[in-house]
């Protein structure tokens, strides 16, 4: 129908609505599909194998109208009705093996018109969205499907095997003419969709909290990519990958029940979960340039910010390990007030981490850093006196009287001797 329209007019384009009436037919015939085998449990009255062929010609038929008429959105349109098609024919009864043939078939066949496009020199930047897209929906669909074969081990090396498929793209784009300075905003979106996919494979070859671990993983890689290849969309990606991060790990209270307690200090999951992602923001905050961190020039640099929630992640991490080490029952438990041996616990710990902040702020010449190990420390201070001394008596009260005037008069000295002094050399 495509064709003939264009040939009515004259060779030229049909127009919008020709297109979107052939992509409606073509998702219709495949949602249709889906829906009848979830509601009958079969399809066409055939086999699952006339099924998985009439939703591979499908997504041919997309694809082409795509190539057709150059409006690549279809292709995008294709990546994600090819995920929502193999999720529901895996919950419909088709075998995995058969789901998985059916899903690597339809990502390849995604990969192969999109280099085909590179090389017909298609600048449109949707055109490379849609295998990006598919790699990633279809990893998912591999990792349930594998998990049900019990060859979860194979997910791992499926996300390396698929972010090396997308290598070709990358080269093809670096040799066009123009190289990099070209097609940039097109570099991005193929190498972030790589860098994405090898960073996820080791989290989830871990299998605990491999989302938030890969998200943050991704960080520092897309920051390594930045300074190589500047561009704004990065930045954004990292920002929004670095709030999802701090918000699911330190506004979500059911990562608390995630897993049950090991009874083993320090080395253990909370190690894992908030270490690495800690790890992860604090190492992009090194990477991002100096002079290319900025969203907009009026808006502050993005590698404080990063390192802020870094820090952040350590500060949960420790109350983390604490609450991990005194609590009782088969979860963590977070509590201000607890046994006397928890709470002392919990505000020597603040205490040296208000001191190591400190420290490192005075070592980067960070002025948010002392200002926030200051404030903690006050803080700290404040629990002190208000609740853990209070449940001591005796020498007990006494030494700790002395041990918190002796360190209180050490950070004393510590901010005279470099805060101070800075800002009197500033002067």
């Amino acid at each position: 129908a495509l064709l003939l329209a264009e040939r009515r007019a004259g060779g030229k384009d049909a127009g919008p609505w020709v297109t979107v009436g052939a992509v409606a037919l073509l998702v219709g015939g495949e949602l249709d599909g889906v829906v009848s085998r979830l509601a009958s449990g079969r399809l066409l009255d055939g086999p699952d194998e006339l099924h998985l062929l009439v939703q591979f010609l499908l997504l041919c038929g997309l694809l082409a109208v795509a190539a057709r008429t150059r409006r690549h959105v279809v292709s995008v349109v294709a990546a994600a009705t090819s995920f929502l098609v193999a999720v529901a024919l895996g919950a419909g009864g088709v075998q995995p093996g058969q789901t998985l043939v059916l899903a690597g078939a339809l990502q390849l066949l995604q990969l192969l018109v999109a280099w085909w496009e590179l090389r017909r020199g298609e600048p449109s930047r949707l055109a490379l969205w849609a295998p990006a897209l598919g790699s990633a929906l279809c990893l998912l669909v591999f990792r349930e499907q594998l998990h049900r074969l019990g060859l979860a081990w194979l997910v791992g090396p499926v996300a390396l095997a698929q972010a090396l498929a997308l290598a070709p793209h990358l080269l093809a784009l670096l040799r066009a003419p123009g190289g990099l300075e070209a097609a940039r905003s097109r570099v991005v979106v193929v190498a972030g969709a790589i860098l994405a996919l090898v960073t996820a494979a080791i989290p989830l070859q871990l299998e605990r909290e491999w989302i938030t671990v890969g998200l943050a993983l991704l960080v520092p890689a897309l920051a390594w990519l930045h300074g190589r290849v500047p561009h704004r969309g990065l930045l954004l990606w990292i920002l929004g990958l670095a709030v999802t991060v701090g918000v699911r790990l330190c506004l979500n209270d059911a990562v608390l029940r995630y897993h049950e307690r090991s009874g083993t200090p320090v080395w253990n999951f909370w190690l894992y979960a908030y270490g690495l992602p800690a790890l992860a923001l604090l190492t992009a905050s090194r990477l991002l340039p100096r002079d290319g961190d900025r969203l907009r020039p009026d808006l502050p640099r993005l590698a404080p910010v990063l390192a802020a929630a870094g820090g952040l992640l350590l500060f949960a991490l420790l109350n983390l390990e604490i609450a991990d080490a005194y609590s009782t029952g088969p979860t963590v438990e977070l509590r201000l007030r607890g046994s006397l041996a928890s709470d002392l616990a919990l505000t020597i710990g603040w205490a040296c981490f208000a001191v190591a902040l400190l420290a490192v702020g005075v070592a980067l010449r960070a002025r948010a850093a002392r200002v926030t190990a200051i404030a903690l420390l006050a803080a700290t201070v404040v629990k002190g006196f208000l609740l853990d001394l209070s449940s001591l008596s005796g020498l007990y009260r006494v030494f700790s009287f002395v041990g918190l005037a002796v360190s209180l008069a050490l950070v004393a000295v510590v901010l005279q001797r470099f805060v101070l002094a800075d800002r009197a050399r500033q002067a």
